[in-house]
């Protein structure tokens, strides 16, 4: 897959202890909208959750799809565009 990373191989990526920890948090997070703004921000163009993490929050992100699962992990494209928009509360009032 070609694609943009954010924090590939560690002996690829500058500063790779300072990302690594960046996309445990955008992992753990539970808010949607910080998710979606960490994806922007990085302008990654690939995602891979690794197995022991929830994929299903990072699919339910707009721009986000899956492209393969497997045990190890799942990849994720993500649409550069479509990210730059912010998740619409479902707190309709």
């Amino acid at each position: 897959y070609v694609g943009r990373h954010y924090a590939g191989h560690f002996f690829l990526t500058i500063r790779y202890p300072e990302k690594r920890a960046a996309l445990e948090r955008f992992l753990a997070a539970t808010d949607a909208e910080a998710q979606r703004a960490f994806l922007a921000e990085s302008g990654a163009t690939l995602l891979f959750v690794p197995a022991g993490h929830d994929p299903s929050r990072v699919a339910a992100l707009p721009g986000v799809r899956p492209l393969v699962a497997e045990s190890v992990g799942t990849l994720f494209a993500v649409d550069t565009l479509a990210i730059q928009r912010p998740v619409e509360s479902s707190d309709a009032g």
